[in-house]
């Protein structure tokens, strides 16, 4: 079976973040995944101070700040070069509070996940990757082991709903859906017919916006 080994996984994240500290573990484990049971590898890490920071300061109040804990772990999903089997990093992150006012915060990992996300940045690259193919979102879904509304999610932000700089005219055959991503919205999408290039998203699907976007390429 072919996996990253823990060595592996830890030289590849701490080239994007080094207060990252793995354990010497790793299981072959069933774990519960947008409402599915998933057999996958799971590798045990927690964040920690960096070797040249001194102790953090507290942000409201600038008092010096000492650990206190960890948080619950969250399964973050990161990449993996097998569909079937996905990876996953249990992730613990560091506490401080502070000395004076008792503020606590956490120690993010902020290179290898987004603040309140649960999927790597790695992985949000890798489904970058996968929409410049012909691969529908139900098939990258399935490959980055995630869902579909989450593969538009990333498409709609990845995109500048206004930039037609690259068009000095709008192409003669233009195709034109919505696609519906987060909190039951339906965002308007609309690419060159021809070349399957994407021209813009909006983020509604509402007649005034969708006016807008036009006249500006004109």
């Amino acid at each position: 079976m072919s996996h990253y080994s823990v060595l592996t996984l830890k030289v590849i994240t701490q080239t994007e973040n080094v207060n990252i500290e793995f354990e010497d573990l790793v299981e072959e484990k069933v774990i519960w995944y947008f409402g599915k049971k998933i057999s996958s590898l799971v590798y045990y890490a927690k964040t920690v101070l960096n070797k040249e920071d001194d102790k953090p300061v507290c942000p409201k109040c600038g008092h010096s700040m000492h650990k206190h804990g960890y948080t619950n772990p969250i399964k973050v999903k990161y990449t993996s070069d097998n569909a079937s089997r996905p990876t996953f990093i249990l992730l613990r992150k560091a506490r401080y509070a502070c000395d004076f006012c008792h503020r606590t915060m956490q120690m993010e990992a902020s290179k290898l996940i987004d603040k309140f996300k649960s999927i790597s940045l790695r992985a949000k690259h890798y489904i970058l990757s996968l929409l410049t193919t012909e691969f529908s979102m139900t098939e990258i879904a399935r490959q980055a082991t995630t869902s579909v509304s989450y593969v538009l999610n990333v498409l709609v932000n990845s995109i500048d709903p206004y930039n037609l700089s690259k068009y000095d005219n709008l192409p003669k055959h233009i195709c034109i859906d919505e696609v519906r991503v987060i909190n039951r919205v339906c965002n308007f999408i609309c690419c060159d017919a021809v070349k399957g290039t994407i021209i813009g998203v909006l983020p509604s699907n509402d007649g005034k916006s969708i006016i807008e976007f036009f006249k500006s390429s004109l």
